[in-house]
């Protein structure tokens, strides 16, 4: 019993502490920045997914069309990138996050939606085409390294 409390109460430490190391911040592109960070150079899922829908919702709030398309592609390139990331669909599963798993299931229609949506707001704007072609296009084990070239 003891045993088990004390199992619950670390996971739960380490739960609250998901974006440990990362400073709090309101403004949606540093929110994008940490995620990318998160997601790319330290592949920690779960943390950048909070992060970007974060962000995604301050652009909104504010009505920033330039920095929802960056959030919108970056979310694009996060359901691309977890095909890379090893054992998610396991941990899904195990942990009977039946949700998930269809999520995972649906992840390229997921990203395609999200790199549509940046599409539309991108307005033409030839930087941001540039970036969401990027990222739409490469190769899932190599966003990791076109990340910086997109992200930023």
């Amino acid at each position: 019993m003891v045993r088990n409390i004390l199992i619950s109460l670390v996971i739960s430490l380490f739960y609250g502490c998901a974006a440990m190391g990362h400073i709090s911040t309101s403004d949606p592109r540093e929110k994008l920045i940490q995620a990318c960070g998160l997601l790319y150079a330290e592949v920690r899922p779960y943390p950048a997914k909070r992060i970007i829908k974060e962000a995604i919702e301050i652009c909104k709030e504010t009505n920033d069309t330039p920095c929802l398309a960056q959030a919108y592609l970056i979310f694009g390139s996060y359901n691309r990138a977890i095909d890379a990331l090893p054992g998610i669909l396991t941990q899904y599963k195990r942990w009977g996050r039946e949700e998930k798993v269809a999520e995972y299931n649906n992840r390229e229609k997921i990203a395609k939606k999200y790199f549509q949506k940046a599409e539309e707001l991108a307005n033409g704007n030839p930087e941001l085409m540039e970036k969401i072609d990027l990222a739409r296009n490469t190769a899932v084990n190599k966003l990791g390294k076109a990340a910086e070239k997109f992200c930023f």
